[in-house]
């Protein structure tokens, strides 16, 4: 078989790589073909370098030699081209792309693309999201209620046309079936991987009494009240990560005259490393889809403290392998703090918390059903 993946609009490997994301998205790739599950994956990208950066890293064992990129052209590697790429891509690389058994897509925005591709060549197509955009973005941007509008309209129509819809939770999968009407069986509940080899808790390590975040600094990630919140706790917060908000955020801190620490983005698996050396891990988000960083903090031992939010609360259950703060606002946010720090028992936290992890989001459980998944799509077709 032969697999189409259709990479988030805007998104390359070169982003990849600059979000230190690059080992975790290429692993479960890289073992389909390992595995002779796949004889060939081609990667459809949004940077004409991608072709240069991928024989680099194909030298060096990175990235498998069975994976095939399918670059956007020079002459279109810029925002707006991105855009009009997302639609006549499948025109475009038709003749490769036709040799492809069936399609996937990496999240919504550009979903699109792989719709279209199942149209015109006749594949089918797994609609792969680790969010829902329409609901994140109906909680951070309620004000743009056009915007709001048109995403859940293409959304909606992605959802119809896909042959299966894979999502990573509970909540997901009812949203789709309340907000857009998606027949249930049409529904595949996947939850996401981490790769355990790599995210493990070290028993011995001395870890630091303070505070972790990493994560994007966006407006969803609540961070303005976690800052607030850890100066009201007088524990030092060490944030990992990038985003638009990083100037206000640092302001902030230096307002309240409170110890923030921003180290920029760290390479994913240098995580563990980090976790490791942390006692505590908190997600302060107003949403999430499948929190990732979550995972691999608990994975690690890590306390971990989140929001009572959709994403979360799935994971964490309150005093068992974690803590939640009720609402979303500060002094809900110290509240769960001070909780986690004056738990007698953590150690019964932390092993719950890695136990959760193995027995749900093992990498070999997550490729197990996703090869059941596209068997049985395959043969249906």
């Amino acid at each position: 078989m032969i697999l189409g993946l259709f990479f988030t609009k805007g998104i390359s490997l070169e982003i990849w790589i600059k979000k230190g994301i690059f080992k975790r998205e290429t692993t479960i790739y890289n073992r389909l073909i390992s595995e002779h599950f796949f004889k060939k994956i081609f990667w459809v990208t949004y940077s004409h370098k991608d072709k240069v950066l991928a024989k680099r890293l194909k030298e060096k064992g990175q990235i498998s030699k069975e994976i095939e990129i399918i670059a956007i052209p020079k002459h279109l590697d810029f925002k707006l081209g991105h855009s009009l790429y997302s639609i006549i891509c499948p025109i475009i690389h038709f003749k490769r792309l036709k040799t492809a058994t069936l399609f996937k897509t990496n999240q919504m925005n550009g979903a699109w693309t792989g719709i279209i591709g199942k149209t015109l060549l006749k594949k089918p197509l797994i609609l792969r999201t680790g969010y829902i955009l329409s609901q994140l973005e109906s909680v951070i941007n309620t004000e743009k209620k056009i915007k709001n509008y048109i995403i859940k309209l293409i959304e909606k129509w992605c959802y119809k046309k896909a042959n299966i819809a894979v999502v990573s939770s509970v909540h997901n999968k009812k949203y789709l079936i309340n907000t857009h009407n998606i027949p249930e069986k049409k529904i595949k509940i996947l939850p996401t991987f981490i790769d355990l080899d790599l995210f493990k808790c070290h028993q011995k390590t001395q870890r630091n009494q303070a505070l972790l975040y990493v994560g994007r600094l966006e407006k969803e990630k609540n961070l303005f009240s976690l800052i607030r919140a850890s100066a009201k706790s007088n524990l030092t917060l060490t944030i990992y990560g990038s985003g638009s908000l990083l100037a206000p955020l640092k302001q902030l801190a230096n307002d309240l005259n409170t110890k923030v620490e921003f180290m920029g983005v760290a390479e994913n698996t240098k995580l563990p490393h980090i976790f490791n050396r942390f006692q505590y891990y908190i997600l302060p988000s107003f949403t999430e889809g499948t929190p990732k960083t979550l995972l691999e903090a608990m994975a690690c031992g890590c306390i971990c403290i989140g929001t009572n939010v959709v994403g979360i609360n799935e994971i964490i259950q309150h005093k068992q392998n974690g803590f939640l703060a009720e609402t979303t606002h500060t002094d809900s946010i110290y509240n769960a703090i001070t909780d986690a720090v004056h738990w007698k028992n953590k150690q019964s936290i932390q092993k719950r918390a890695v136990n959760s992890i193995h027995t749900t989001y093992s990498l070999s459980k997550y490729l197990e059903e996703e090869k059941k998944l596209i068997n049985r799509l395959c043969r249906r077709q």
